[in-house]
């Protein structure tokens, strides 16, 4: 059996996190691409983190678990998504070949993306397809794409593959302007605050969009 979950909406509703974009993915009784969840409030609450301060630049989003950067979705130049930026969802297929959904996330990054699209979609139901097109504005757009899963990733040569407990997820990513693609991982350890987060691993990659480019990443 195969399973996609993907989701749109906004950081400034009622204890919402930096997660538009995310997406859920399961394959053969395994889930790959996860999702840490919250963290209970009276564990940063004791250690005097401002974390009912929802601006743009409020403590809140600082904590591991609620930002963009460890969610599986997109961030650019560095930054946290826009808390008021809201994304729909465009589209949803429901066709045995073609299964998931498409969002607008253009409102998550500001003056940094001038447009933004993301597709989610279970192929044949033989392999999960994530797309994303972005045009950079008027400054070259950094572009990161992660995915938190329990799976230990390690680069081989032009693909990632996740190693779990008795199978094997190859992850691997094409451009279609060929700009460079540079796979990851990175560190899921957080502030002495943040919750633990032992066993979770971070994969994907980053690349740089031109100024005034567009470019698509499957």
């Amino acid at each position: 059996g195969f399973y996609v979950g993907i989701k749109g909406g906004t950081a400034s509703a009622n204890h919402a996190h930096m997660d538009a974009g995310s997406f859920v993915f399961e394959a053969q009784g395994v889930r790959w691409a996860q999702d840490l969840g919250m963290q209970e409030y009276y564990s940063l609450e004791k250690e005097g983190v401002r974390l009912w301060n929802g601006d743009q630049d409020g403590q809140r989003w600082d904590v591991f678990r609620y930002n963009n950067f460890v969610h599986n979705t997109l961030t650019v130049n560095g930054e946290k998504h826009q808390v008021k930026g809201a994304v729909p969802i465009l589209a949803t297929y429901t066709k045995d070949a073609r299964l998931g959904a498409s969002l607008d996330m253009t409102s998550l990054f500001g003056s940094n993306l001038k447009k933004a699209t993301r597709e989610v979609v279970l192929v044949k139901e033989r392999y999960l397809q994530v797309t994303d097109q972005v045009q950079a504005a008027g400054q070259p757009a950094s572009v990161r794409w992660t995915m938190v899963t329990r799976a230990i990733p390690t680069v081989e040569g032009n693909r990632i593959v996740l190693q779990g407990a008795s199978k094997k997820l190859y992850l691997k990513v094409t451009s279609q302007n060929s700009a460079k693609v540079t796979l990851k991982t990175w560190s899921t350890v957080g502030e002495s605050y943040d919750a633990s987060n032992a066993g979770y691993y971070e994969a994907g990659f980053e690349s740089k969009v031109t100024s005034g480019q567009t470019d698509t990443f499957t």
